[in-house]
């Protein structure tokens, strides 16, 4: 490589990270946007819990076995609270969200 094509090569290397940086940019202005004026409501517990009992290999007998049958069921009503070990065995086990679990009714 002589040192013009090195100068070239550090000038090609600069023109693409200012192209990167640009990108960035107008994705983070974008997100911004979006959440402004489309934001998307975090699903309710219920919902969440019966959203991943679909998606994943989990399944609601496989809960009963953590939280028992009768309390398996009742997390899947909407409005029920939840205790601070369920939440975190929620979130740990079958990889529900901690900002979904917490959320004010």
């Amino acid at each position: 490589m002589t040192p013009e094509e090195h100068e070239k090569a550090l000038k090609e290397i600069m023109d693409h990270l200012d192209r990167e940086e640009t990108i960035w940019k107008l994705c983070a202005e974008a997100e911004a946007f979006e959440a402004e004026h489309y934001p998307i409501e975090l699903p309710s517990v219920a919902g969440a819990i019966k959203f991943r009992l679909d998606q994943s290999r989990f399944r609601e007998g496989d809960m009963f076995g953590i939280f028992g049958k009768e309390r398996t069921r009742e997390m899947q009503f909407e409005g029920v609270e939840l205790t601070d070990i369920e939440i975190k065995l929620l979130h740990e086990v079958i990889g529900i969200p901690l900002k979904v679990l917490r959320q004010k009714k």
